[in-house]
C-alpha cells in the first residue's frame, strides 16, 4: 500500500512538473511572438519616417 501512495504521488508531481514546464514554454513563444512583431512594426514606422 505504501508504495501506491508514493507512486500516485510522484505521478502527481511529475504531471504538475510537465504542466508549467510545457505552460512556460508556451508563455515565452508567444511572448516571443509578440516581441518580434512589436520590432518589425517599429522598424517599418521609422523607414517610411526616414523617406
Amino acid at each position: 500500500m505504501e508504495n501506491i501512495g508514493m507512486f500516485i504521488m510522484g505521478s502527481v508531481v511529475c504531471g504538475l512538473y510537465l504542466t508549467g514546464y510545457l505552460y512556460m514554454i508556451k508563455y515565452a513563444n508567444d511572448s516571443h511572438d509578440s516581441d518580434l512583431k512589436k520590432d518589425i512594426e517599429k522598424a517599418r514606422k521609422n523607414q517610411s519616417k526616414n523617406d
